[in-house]
């Protein structure tokens, strides 16, 4: 059971994807994110974690910010790079990226009231990645490390997307398919806006997914 408390300081909530239009062009952003880069704020978790929620397709994740944000949990930095795909065919590169968005427990917050000021556009971008699609999502328990030594009786929390579902297309419109009778056979008149097969949330203090 992974329970939001005190022994979980850091939820961290990772990306990755292929489309580079997903990260905004604010000149702000790009400066903000640089800055917690170099000052290292916070680091993603590490050492040998388990698996707590195998790997769900389809998953929505939308109700995650609010949930966390209720639980106790401030988003305080954000990390994205451009890295080159290991698994590339071709003698040309080939791209994905990785946005990284960390969550500490509000009594924990360290973050400078320059970088609180921030948060709208963090938000913002997560609500984005959130709201915009679907994803293949895990959830890792791994321990918490204070000062490169690990912390007793505290972990972070990890989940990763992957898979990116689009719930729409680049002109806003929603993007559709039939219903089927699982053989094929399409159910009313016409198709209708994509749904999740499950969703990723907050339940009682509790960090859960379920199909829907």
């Amino acid at each position: 059971m992974l329970s939001l408390n005190k022994g979980i300081p850091l939820v961290v909530l990772q990306f990755r994807f292929s489309n580079a239009r997903l990260i905004p062009r604010d000149a702000s952003l790009q400066k903000a994110t640089d800055r917690s880069q170099k000052e290292g704020r916070y680091k993603k978790p590490t050492g040998k974690g388990t698996l707590e929620i195998s790997p769900t397709d389809n998953c929505s994740i939308a109700e995650i910010l609010t949930d966390l944000q209720s639980a106790g949990y401030e988003l305080v930095d954000v990390f994205y790079e451009e890295r080159v795909d290991p698994k590339q065919k071709d003698d040309e590169y080939a791209y994905y990226y990785i946005a990284r968005f960390t969550f500490a427990r509000r009594e924990n917050d360290t973050a400078t009231e320059e970088a609180k000021e921030q948060r709208s556009m963090f938000q913002a971008w997560f609500r984005d990645m959130s709201q915009q699609a679907f994803w293949r999502t895990q959830v890792f328990l791994n321990p918490f490390y204070k000062d490169g030594k690990p912390v007793p009786g505290q972990h972070a929390i990890s989940v990763n997307m992957t898979g990116r579902n689009p719930r729409f297309y680049p002109n806003g419109n929603w993007i559709k398919a039939w219903k089927n009778d699982g053989e094929g056979n399409h159910i009313g008149d016409r198709p209708v806006p994509i749904k999740p097969n499950a969703k990723l949330f907050v339940e009682e203090g509790v960090l859960k997914v379920k199909e829907v």
